[in-house]
């Protein structure tokens, strides 16, 4: 459900020429009256809002504004701004979706099969978002659910207590935390029919990449998104979930939809590895040589050996005792290109940095 605050506001504005002494105060009171409540206080206790009879509903809406004390002209106009809000209010968009998965709890999204419900319908309208949203907040409930031991014996319980076994506490309540998640497992299902069975894997990019992607790939065919945009890893360790567990029949995500969000990440948090790895991922000569000054920025060469004597015994650094091998880091080679492409790399890195990229 949408927030109420900035559809009062509209609501108010487009009122307020016709209903001079109208406040946003009044306004909250309408539509609490419309969904059933005496007033907005019990509205804003209230854990579902529901409105199963429009024409009581306006009823109340109406007499609830005669006795705030406007005139009946006034209150019926109030009142059919009022419907209108509520229905816009009572409409999920995408953004509500992703604003209740961003901020719920583990629970929380066990519990709302509502919204997934309303996820899928996106999705079943080719919303490339909503798919990817439905990918990330599913693999993130199925590893959580995996990630402690216990569950990974979920399955089996369940199906002996479907068998008519008795269970202990422990093995029932282990079958109860399989049994939550089976929406979601069948979620995924419906999701991965969807994305390996209709041709190739796809799905949108993060858009804080788009202009530097247009750096190098101009012909590339891109969809794109804000989401996840501030945390490319939540995309990336689905991609990583999905290829865990894909069937080997099926198609791959593919590698440059991958390497979009890997980029993002690399950016936001670099290190010496990360930048070696998308150095030698990337086919475009110049963009090797930005990440080389991305690197350069936070300290690190890439093209530079540095290696340390290491413990053989511990992996710890050597501290003269004991067998010692050699660790560290083997620099890479970087391609040549004009000292003028490189001048451009480094004002692309230095224009990157501006953006709030880093």
């Amino acid at each position: 459900m949408k927030n109420l605050k900035p559809l009062v506001h509209a609501t108010h504005f487009a009122l307020k020429t016709t209903v001079q002494s109208i406040k946003k105060s009044h306004l909250y009171e309408a539509i609490a009256s419309y969904c059933g409540f005496k007033s907005y206080a019990a509205f804003q206790l209230a854990e579902e809002l529901q409105v199963t009879n429009k024409e009581q509903a306006n009823r109340q809406c109406f007499e609830r504004m005669l006795d705030i004390g406007f005139v009946a002209g006034d209150a019926l106009l109030i009142n059919q701004h009022t419907e209108k809000l509520w229905e816009e209010l009572d409409t999920l968009n995408l953004d509500d979706i992703w604003d209740f998965y961003n901020n719920a709890s583990y629970d929380e999204k066990l519990s709302s099969l509502d919204m997934l419900d309303a996820l899928k319908s996106f999705m079943n309208t080719g919303n490339l978002e909503a798919k990817l949203i439905g990918l990330v907040v599913t693999t993130e409930v199925l590893t959580e659910h995996d990630e402690n031991r216990d569950n990974r014996s979920g399955k089996y319980w369940h199906n002996k207590r479907l068998a008519g076994n008795s269970l202990n506490d422990l093995q029932k309540e282990v079958a109860d935390n399989y049994l939550q998640t089976q929406c979601y497992r069948e979620f995924l299902s419906f999701l991965w029919s969807d994305l390996f069975n209709s041709g190739p894997v796809i799905l949108p990019s993060p858009s804080t990449l788009k202009d530097f992607s247009s750096q190098f790939n101009a012909d590339t065919n891109r969809e794109w998104t804000a989401y996840f945009s501030e945390a490319p890893y939540l995309v990336i360790d689905a991609f990583e979930y999905i290829e865990h567990y894909r069937d080997t029949n099926n198609p791959v995500i593919p590698n440059d939809l991958f390497l979009d969000w890997y980029k993002i990440e690399v950016m936001q948090n670099p290190n010496i590895d990360m930048v070696e790895d998308v150095i030698e991922k990337t086919g475009s000569h110049e963009e090797k040589w930005f990440w080389y000054y991305l690197g350069k920025s936070y300290d690190f060469d890439v093209t530079k050996d540095a290696h340390v004597a290491i413990n053989v015994d511990t992996g710890e650094e050597y501290d003269g005792y004991g067998p010692v091998s050699v660790g560290g880091y083997s620099g890479i080679s970087l391609p040549e290109i004009s000292e003028s492409s490189k001048l451009e790399m480094q004002k692309l890195v230095t224009s990157f940095f501006s953006k709030s990229i880093k």
